[in-house]
């Protein structure tokens, strides 16, 4: 694991470690979202996707993801504002990840709350220190009562 870098080093520490737990085992595509929490925490989060990435014939699309990492056979994808990989819809298009509709008429969106996602919680200035957390809950809610950045 890295020590020094950004939200997107958080992001693929999150995937290495996340690879290895039992979550990682129940799918092939997960989705990724970084946040900075004030207190000098990245917060990440991985979970499997509930609606795969919409395209719609005129051209209309979802929020599409922009970044991606292909890790052991499994597709870790995110959002970023910043920077982006042309790759990304073909890579979603191979694991078929992408639902293809005529128009938004045809759109259904699932939302499950009580799906459970891993929350990774890394101090800032140090990556490889971090806790995780099965959870459901917003990423403050989540956050486990005994970490802290301090003196890292």
């Amino acid at each position: 694991m890295n020590q020094s870098g950004n939200y997107e080093t958080a992001i693929k520490n999150a995937i290495l470690d996340f690879n290895s737990t039992s979550m990682a085992k129940r799918g092939k595509v997960f989705v990724a979202y970084s946040q900075e929490l004030d207190s000098g925490i990245i917060v990440v989060v991985i979970h499997s996707p509930v609606n795969k990435v919409k395209i719609f014939a005129d051209g209309t699309k979802s929020t599409l993801p922009t970044r991606y990492i292909e890790y052991n056979n499994k597709l870790y994808y995110w959002h970023d504002s910043t920077s982006s990989d042309v790759n990304t819809i073909s890579k979603l298009n191979e694991y078929q990840a992408i639902d293809s509709l005529q128009d938004l008429s045809q759109a259904v969106l699932n939302h499950d709350d009580a799906k459970k996602g891993m929350y990774y919680y890394f101090c800032k200035q140090d990556l490889s220190y971090f806790k995780k957390v099965i959870s459901n809950r917003l990423l403050r809610e989540s956050m486990p009562r005994n970490f802290s950045c301090k003196n890292k």
